[in-house]
């Protein structure tokens, strides 16, 4: 049986403005919606809102569990402009139980995680996370010259030795942004590993990445 429960959980310093924060609580809301959409479409061939009650509730257990909305990585030319270092630490912990998102091995090593009790984190934490991105990402010159833009949506997995594999797009704008995205996530250095009885896991992670021509 598949059960959910969803918190998440918003974490804001003494200088972060109303306007910053329900800024990054819209894109966390957009993110889940567009998510939402995309399942309805690839699981239903409709939009969620088309969908039965039995169908919606379907999708809504197989979100995934780690999402950190980088609030914007806005991109205008070839050098992605970094976000002011003042932002909420945004931390969205969705307590799923399901065999989609958890894999089951007979050995404790081998599973990937979707729900840890501590999450995986990179070297330095969010801000830290923003400037590799902003040193490291690159508009692609096809898509920028197009005026393609809007968000890529990578998930990866973070090993137990805090290593970067499997990474893939589970939702797609373009080909050049996609492999922008799946690029810079491939280079990023270890993270810390999330953290399981005491012991560091296999993580299951998502991150939305936004590519943004001004």
């Amino acid at each position: 049986m598949v059960t959910s429960n969803h918190k998440i959980t918003v974490q804001k310093n003494a200088k972060t403005t109303a306007l910053d924060y329900q800024a990054v609580m819209d894109a966390i809301r957009a993110a889940y919606k567009e998510l939402r959409e995309d399942l309805a479409n690839e699981k239903f061939g409709k939009g969620f809102a088309e969908c039965s009650y039995q169908e919606q509730k379907a999708i809504s257990l197989i979100y995934p569990q780690n999402i950190v909305e980088l609030g914007v990585c806005d991109i205008s030319s070839d050098k992605p402009v970094m976000p002011p270092p003042e932002i909420p630490v945004v931390k969205v912990d969705e307590l799923v139980e399901s065999n989609h998102l958890l894999v089951q091995t007979e050995d404790d090593s081998d599973k990937i995680y979707d729900k840890v009790e501590e999450l995986p984190a990179f070297p330095g934490g969010e801000v830290a996370l923003m400037r590799f991105l902003s040193d490291n990402m690159k508009y692609p010159k096809v898509a920028r010259e197009s005026g393609i833009q809007g968000r890529v949506v990578v998930q990866f997995v973070v090993g137990s030795d805090g290593s970067i594999c499997n990474a893939k797009v589970i939702r797609s704008i373009d080909p050049y942004l996609d492999k922008e995205a799946l690029r810079v996530v491939s280079v990023m250095p270890r993270w810390k590993p999330g953290m399981q009885k005491g012991k560091p896991v296999s993580v299951q992670y998502t991150m939305p990445l936004m590519f943004r021509l001004e």
